[in-house]
């Protein structure tokens, strides 16, 4: 999925956070129109976008400017060649994103590196059981405790920035200082 996505540190659901951050990723001009379904937004990057995303490294490819107006159909075909920006917040359950390459999952207990993250995750989906052990220590641990070293994470509320691949980018600190003005709640980031 190559994406850049933005949490509360608490990784709670923050009920109607969702138009306030769509009004004000509008109002920064970090975003500009968007394409609805089923009430989720697809926003294209606004002309500010740059300014609270910064790329590292050598230049980037990145389009910001589809050359016609796209309709839901038309962003799953071009999905991969566009960088286009989303925010999700689901009260029911927790959502899990990981990097396709690299994921490193590290045990909050005895800070051992644990291969069995894919595993763990596969019976997380079967049973949405979020407790498990390490392996290593047999310390009784939760999925949303691993050290995932931004490789991944779990979310009820993000903002996710589409078309980054890992590590290439961050968001600037104003923006997260903006973030957590505007709900009350730390924000950190992971990639996708």
């Amino acid at each position: 999925m190559n994406c850049l996505v933005l949490i509360p540190i608490n990784q709670q659901y923050i009920s109607d956070v969702q138009v306030k951050i769509s009004n004000a990723l509008l109002e920064l001009n970090i975003t500009q129109s968007a394409i609805i379904n089923n009430n989720t937004e697809y926003f294209f990057a606004g002309d500010s976008y740059l300014q609270f995303i910064s790329f590292l490294g050598c230049s980037p490819y990145l389009n910001f400017n589809p050359q016609k107006q796209l309709t839901l159909s038309d962003l799953k075909q071009t999905i991969a060649d566009l960088n286009y920006i989303q925010i999700l917040s689901n009260s029911e359950d927790y959502v899990f994103l990981n990097t396709q390459y690299g994921v490193k999952a590290i045990c909050p207990a005895c800070k051992k590196k644990m291969t069995e993250w894919q595993s763990l995750i596969i019976q997380w989906q079967s049973n949405l059981k979020l407790e498990t052990n390490c392996k290593q220590c047999l310390n009784a641990i939760s999925l949303l405790d691993i050290d995932w070293k931004r490789t991944a994470g779990f979310f009820k509320t993000a903002i996710i920035f589409h078309g980054i691949q890992a590590e290439l980018a961050v968001p600037s600190d104003e923006l997260l200082l903006k973030l957590e003005k505007l709900t009350k709640l730390q924000w950190q980031y992971f990639y996708g």
